[in-house]
C-alpha cells in the first residue's frame, strides 16, 4: 500500500481522464481523496498485521502446549538417577605389620571390615582362636553382607557379619555361594549369578589339601565329587544354574534344576569328547557349551561348540575366559605379551599389545579389555580412555578386585606410599590404614 498515490495519478494521466485547463484543479482533489484513501487502507492493513499477530502467537503457544507434557514441562517427568551403593571388604593390619612379606602368625592380629559408602559396617577380630580368616579368596559381598569362611582340624564354618551361620565336617574351603533369589541385590553369587529360587542357599565347597568337592543345600549334601575341582562359580544359562569343575580328562559341566532338593538325580552332569589337551575354559549358553581349547597339537586349539570346532586360535595362548555379556559370548585369550578379544564367530574385536590381561567387562553393556603394563600394575581400559584419571604411581590391588553395575566401575588399588585405595567412577578415594581391600561390590540403592 505504500505507493497507492502515485500508481492512482500515473494510471489516470495514462488513461486520458486529467486534461485541458481544469487539470490543476482536478489533479489537487483527487490527491486529497487518495490521501484519505491511503490513510484508510493503512489503518485497515495495520489491524490485520495485529491480527495476524496475535494468529501466530496463539498458533506457537498451541505448538508449545502440544509438545509439552502436565505442567507444561517437556515430556514426562524423568526418571530420577539411579544411586549405587558401594561395598568394600578389607584387612587392616597393626601398624608396623608387613603384610606383604611376614608371614601371619598366631600373634598376628588383624581386623577383617566391610564399609559401605566408606562407612565402616562390620569390624571382625582375626587371628588365634578367631573364626574370621584374612584370605581374599575367603571374603565374598552378598546383599550388602560380609560372608567369610575359616576352618579348624574338623570343622568348615560359615560366617555372615561374623556370625557364625552354617558349618560342617571336614577342613574346607569355599568356592561360592548363591543365596535365595528374593529380589533386590539379594539372591546372588559372588560370580553374580541370580539367586536359587527354591529359598535356600547353595554352597560350593572343597577340601583344602586335596581334590573333589561338594555341593550343598544348607546343612543337605547334594553332590560329593572325589576327584573334580570347581574351575568356576555359579552362573546362569537361562533358568539353569550352572558351575563347572575339572579332572585330568578334562571339563564337566553340572547344571542343577531349578529346585537342587528334589533329588540329587536330577542334577546333570555333561562331558564332552575333544581332542587332546588343555581346557582351560568352559561356558554353558543356550543349552550349548562353548570350551576353549589348547590342543596338543596346534590344529586342534581354539574355541569349540560342543563337540564341534567353531574357529581356530593359534596355540600360542597360555590364559584365557569365555564371558557372557547381555546376549553375547566373548573369548579372552592371554599369550606372553598379547592379549585377544574375540567373539563367537572368530571375528577379534580387541588386540591389546605388550600388556596383560586381567579380564573382559561389561561396562554399558559394552566388552572393555581390563588390562595392566607388563612390568607394572597401572590398569588401562580398552576401548576408550575411562581410567585416564587413575593417577600413573597408582596399580591394582593384589589379588585383583573390581566390580561392574552398568557403566559403573570400581578398583581396588594400591598409591604409591602402599597405601589402599579405590577408584570409583572417575575418582581416587585414598584410605588410611595398613592393609588392602579385599573385595568390592557395587548394589543399587532401593
Amino acid at each position: 500500500m505504500r505507493h497507492t498515490k502515485t500508481a492512482a495519478l500515473s494510471a489516470m494521466v495514462a488513461a486520458g481522464i486529467i486534461a485541458g485547463g481544469c487539470a490543476k484543479d482536478y489533479l489537487a482533489s483527487i490527491a486529497r481523496t487518495l490521501d484519505r484513501i491511503e490513510k484508510e487502507l493503512a489503518e485497515l492493513e495495520s489491524r490485520n498485521d495485529g491480527r495476524d499477530s496475535s494468529a501466530s502467537s496463539g498458533a506457537d503457544s498451541l505448538a508449545q502446549a502440544d509438545s509439552t507434557g502436565p505442567g507444561g514441562q517437556d515430556g514426562p517427568p524423568a526418571p530420577p538417577p539411579v544411586k549405587y551403593i558401594l561395598y568394600a571388604s578389607g584387612v587392616r593390619y597393626e601398624d608396623g605389620f608387613n603384610w606383604k612379606l611376614e608371614q601371619e602368625g598366631s600373634d598376628t592380629r588383624a581386623t577383617l571390615f566391610l564399609m559401605k559408602d566408606g562407612e565402616s559396617l562390620v569390624e571382625i577380630p582375626t587371628g588365634f582362636g578367631a573364626e574370621a580368616g584374612t584370605q581374599a579368596d575367603m571374603h565374598r559381598i552378598l546383599d550388602g553382607h560380609l560372608y567369610s569362611d575359616s576352618a579348624s582340624d574338623r570343622y568348615t564354618f560359615l560366617l555372615r557379619d561374623g556370625v557364625r551361620t552354617a558349618q560342617w565336617e571336614g577342613r574346607e574351603m569355599i568356592y561360592d555361594i548363591l543365596l535365595p533369589e528374593s529380589g533386590g541385590a539379594e539372591g546372588q553369587s559372588s560370580g553374580g549369578a541370580e539367586g536359587d529360587p527354591s529359598g535356600r542357599m547353595l554352597i560350593l565347597s572343597g577340601p583344602r589339601s586335596a581334590e573333589g568337592f561338594s555341593l550343598r543345600s544348607q546343612d543337605e549334601v547334594l553332590v560329593h565329587e572325589n576327584a573334580l575341582i570347581p574351575v568356576s562359580g555359579f552362573y546362569r544359562d537361562g533358568n539353569d544354574i550352572c558351575f563347572n569343575a575339572r579332572d585330568a580328562a578334562g571339563t564337566a559341566i553340572f547344571v542343577i534344576p531349578e529346585d537342587p532338593a528334589a533329588g540329587t538325580g536330577q542334577i546333570r552332569v555333561s562331558r564332552l569328547d575333544l581332542p587332546a589337551g588343555n581346557q582351560i575354559a568352559a561356558l554353558r549358553r543356550g543349552g550349548h557349551i562353548l570350551t576353549l581349547l589348547k590342543g596338543r597339537k596346534d590344529a586342534d586349539s581354539g574355541v569349540y561348540l560342543d563337540e564341534d570346532p567353531l574357529f581356530h586360535i593359534q596355540g600360542g595362548f597360555s590364559r584365557g575366559e569365555i564371558f557372557a555379556i547381555a546376549e553375547e559370548t566373548y573369548i579372552l585369550v592371554t599369550e606372553e605379551s598379547v592379549s585377544r578379544v574375540y567373539d563367537a564367530k572368530g571375528n577379534i574385536g580387541m588386540t591389546v599389545m605388550s600388556c596383560r590381561g586381567v579380564g573382559c567387562l561389561p561396562i554399558g553393556g559394552e566388552p572393555r579389555l581390563l588390562y595392566t603394563g607388563q612390568t607394572d600394575t597401572h590398569p588401562s581400559l580398552y576401548p576408550g580412555d575411562l581410567l585416564s584419571s587413575v593417577p600413573e604411581d597408582c596399580g591394582l590391588s593384589i589379588p585383583y578386585s573390581y566390580t561392574v553395575s552398568g557403566s559403573h566401575l570400581a578398583l581396588a588399588l594400591e598409591t604409591a606410599d602402599g597405601k589402599p585405595a579405590i577408584w570409583y567412577d572417575g575418582k581416587l578415594l585414598e584410605y588410611d590404614f595398613n592393609g588392602l581391600f579385599t573385595h568390592l561390590a557395587l548394589a543399587r540403592e532401593e
